[in-house]
């Protein structure tokens, strides 16, 4: 078997072990699928036609879980491709299709030969693998005319972890098992990468973690989610 998929059979099987999964009931869902959802909503609620949505890395389905309880007028088609089968059999129930697939030693466009997606989502994936750029660009070469990716990763800059630098400690990186996170973005490196592989941001979206006593001026700390996201969601578009 390969490595990495060893690993995440083992990681998924952890998760579901403590009740670490979104079909848990009363799980709360992290506010960064809310973020996700309201940019899905947005763009097929206004959409005159058929819509196609691919979900890398989708786990245990929680996108294709509220996109089930969606009323949408016209047909939804909803991808899902994880490297976990475990994950995939609690997933696949809420998609059109699942593949098994390790989208970091494969190109995409290998897979979905000839298809085109209006809406491609991939979060808090890019940190777990070694090629995030060949992913991206794959992803890139997926989306229709028009079309957008909705990313998110953990952000390595938040204001918790460089307190914890400046102890002389390394910020926590790992949900269930050290080793999850080979990648660490802050802001400014995922905007970088992103450029390099042909997106901008259209819209950022921090899922904030501020402190207690400066709850208070919430509005004014969200204009610098580099220091007070913990998550950072984008809608990045293809430069044309």
């Amino acid at each position: 078997m390969d490595r990495q998929k060893e690993f995440y059979e083992m990681y998924w099987n952890g998760r579901e072990k403590v009740g670490y999964h979104h079909g848990k009931e009363g799980y709360t869902l992290p506010h960064r699928l809310d973020f996700a959802l309201n940019l899905i909503l947005e763009e097929i609620t206004q959409a005159d036609h058929d819509m196609k949505i691919l979900d890398i890395g989708c786990g245990d389905g929680a996108i294709g879980m509220l996109l089930k309880q969606v009323d949408f007028p016209h047909h939804l088609h909803v991808h899902g491709v994880d490297i976990s089968e475990r994950a995939l059999e609690l997933a696949s129930a809420y998609y059109t299709e699942t593949r098994n697939v390790n989208v970091d030693n494969i190109d995409l466009g290998t897979i979905f030969q000839g298809e085109k997606f209006n809406i491609i989502v991939c979060m808090e994936v890019l940190e777990h693998i070694f090629h995030p750029k060949r992913l991206l660009r794959g992803i890139h070469g997926l989306l229709t005319t028009g079309g957008f990716a909705i990313l998110s990763i953990p952000n390595e800059a938040l204001w918790i972890h460089r307190l914890k630098l400046l102890r002389g400690r390394l910020p926590d990186s790992h949900l269930i098992c050290p080793g999850e996170h080979i990648q660490r973005f802050t802001l400014a490196t995922f905007s970088s990468l992103l450029s390099q592989c042909g997106f901008k941001i259209a819209s950022l979206h921090p899922d904030l973690a501020i402190p207690r006593g400066l709850k208070i001026f919430r509005r004014i700390l969200k204009r610098f989610p580099s220091l007070f996201a913990s998550q950072i969601v984008v809608k990045a578009v293809p430069v044309v």
